[in-house]
Order: structure tokens, then C-alpha cells, then sequence
């Protein structure tokens, strides 16, 4: 039987923000980017959540990428290509 379960929160969880991207891949959940509010991009990192313990627990934290970020946008969209994640498009507030 599948029910709804409220994950206990540890790490680093991505600040409230809109119009952010987000995708799942294996037992991970990645969100990027979006909008702060007031006109104000969210920050540029990767934030990943690990809830392979199966356990009340959820694992955030901020990844640590090779090259540099897409920089701070939103209204993009993010897709799994293995082995990458490649995020396309959005608004960076310019």
C-alpha cells in the first residue's frame, strides 16, 4: 500500500523560492535556481536530497560541480541526460 510519510529534514535545504527547476534521479532529488521573491534570484547551487535510507530521514546538501555554474536564473528547465544534468533556458533578471 503506497501512503504519504513526512521525512525528518537534515543538511542544507534550498531556501523557499519560485519558478525553480527540479528533477529526480535514482534515489536523489536535485532543485536549481529560481526566484526569491522582490525581484531577487535565488543562489546558484545544486541541492541534492538523499532518501535512499528509507527511514524517516531525508540528507540535504549542496553539490559541488566541476566548471562553472549556469549562474543564478529562473523559468529554466533542468533534465537528466546520464551521466549529466543539463539545465536550458530561464530568466536571469537582465
Amino acid at each position: 500500500m503506497r501512503k504519504w510519510k513526512k521525512l525528518e529534514n537534515h543538511g542544507t535545504p534550498p531556501t523557499n523560492r519560485a519558478a525553480h527547476s527540479s528533477i529526480a534521479v535514482d534515489h536523489f532529488f536535485f532543485v536549481f535556481g529560481g526566484a526569491l521573491g522582490g525581484g531577487e534570484l535565488a543562489d546558484d547551487n545544486l541541492y541534492q536530497l538523499d532518501f535512499l535510507t528509507l527511514s524517516d530521514k531525508a540528507y540535504w546538501a549542496v553539490k559541488n560541480c566541476k566548471g562553472s555554474t549556469p549562474g543564478a536564473r529562473y523559468g529554466h528547465v533542468m533534465a537528466y541526460l546520464k551521466p549529466y544534468i543539463v539545465i536550458y533556458g530561464g530568466n536571469t533578471g537582465s
